[in-house]
């Protein structure tokens, strides 16, 4: 016999897109199911969560980075009391540069978005634990996101609510009906007026999303525990790699940057390179921990996707969020669930209407 239950939004992944959506709707008293497998291959398991408001080699604001920062410590709060655990860390990112030419570069921009930049840092003590450091200034306003935790909290909540179905979507027991879709499990048959695929890189798979201009990204990353004293702790150091304190004295070293590579196991070839610029440029000797591994679901034109699918009403895409998950989520799960229950539209620079269903 089979069972029926009807639901309001079918979501599928719980990476970071699909954890603040569900946090979002759930807000809204709205009847949810997602499915997840267990954040298989997720990049925000391995991701720093570091937010940084000015990036780049031409220090570059980032995109609508007011807007994020406002949307991220809003929800992030509250998370952190819903939750009883710290989230959001503000800190901030310390830009080593590497020649006078550089200084002057930083110096002009800060003229531009001075809200962001901080005081210059002693030489001196830069010298003494960066080997390629002919200066620094400190970025304020951004931080760091503790991504794992949110995952694990959000999914507790939902298997608490009973709502969490921790096995791989099957594009064949979907189907699509005028104004709903379906999903069958065995004798179990979803039925919901929307599904919104939050899943990462593994869109490409998705037979009805696989025509956007995905350009995938892999980034390793590692674990390491510095074996002397290191006195950037509670800022984020942004020097070729970014280091960013995890844990007492645990710090996540990333990343590498290989376009198109689907892959999500650590290489020697990716070790190395982490080995070899860590090395470089921190004077410090360390130990490694883990060695970690992601694909990032990037855009060719940098930017996130949110929407409906051209043909169906009842299906809708969260994804491309890339390197910046952790300042991106929180606005545009508020935007989509505005444009979903009020039918407030979405900021056209990352709606899928951008592209055009070949």
């Amino acid at each position: 016999m089979k069972n029926t239950t009807n639901v309001d939004y079918l979501i599928v992944g719980q990476g970071i897109a699909g954890s603040t959506l569900a946090w979002e709707l759930l807000k809204c008293n709205k009847k949810i199911l997602v499915i997840d497998n267990h954040h298989k291959d997720s990049s925000s398991i391995a991701a720093g969560g570091n937010v940084n408001p000015v990036t780049g080699k031409r220090f570059v604001k980032s995109w609508h980075i007011e807007d994020l920062l406002l949307a991220a410590n809003s929800m992030y709060t509250e998370m952190e009391k819903e939750f009883g655990v710290q989230i959001w860390e503000p800190r901030s990112n310390v830009r080593i540069l590497h020649s006078e030419e550089q200084e002057k570069d930083w110096l002009a921009r800060a003229v531009l978005w001075d809200k962001f930049f901080g005081n210059s840092l002693d030489k001196l003590l830069l010298k003494s634990i960066f080997s390629n450091a002919a200066g620094a200034s400190e970025i304020t306003g951004g931080g760091r996101v503790n991504m794992q935790l949110i995952l694990k909290k959000i999914a507790g909540i939902l298997s608490e609510k009973n709502i969490l179905w921790s096995i791989k979507f099957d594009y064949n027991r979907f189907s699509i009906k005028q104004d709903s879709i379906e999903y069958r499990n065995g004798n179990e048959i979803i039925c919901a007026h929307r599904i919104i695929f939050c899943e990462g890189w593994q869109a490409i798979h998705n037979p009805y999303f696989n025509y956007l201009p995905f350009q995938l990204s892999k980034g390793e990353a590692l674990i390491v525990r510095f074996l002397g004293e290191y006195p950037f702790a509670h800022s984020i150091v942004n020097n070729d790699l970014t280091v960013s304190q995890i844990a007492e004295d645990h710090f996540w070293v990333g990343a590498t940057n290989v376009f198109n590579d689907i892959s999500t196991k650590p290489t020697k070839i990716g070790l190395d390179e982490l080995l070899n610029r860590l090395e470089l440029s921190v004077k410090i000797p360390f130990e490694i921990i883990e060695h970690r591994a992601c694909v990032r679901p990037t855009i060719k034109d940098k930017l996130p996707l949110l929407g409906v699918h051209p043909n169906f009403a009842a299906m809708y895409i969260f994804n491309g969020l890339g390197t910046k998950g952790a300042s991106l989520a929180p606005m545009l799960s508020r935007q989509l669930v505005n444009n979903l229950e009020s039918n407030i539209p979405l900021n056209s620079e990352c709606s899928i209407a951008r592209f055009e269903l070949c």
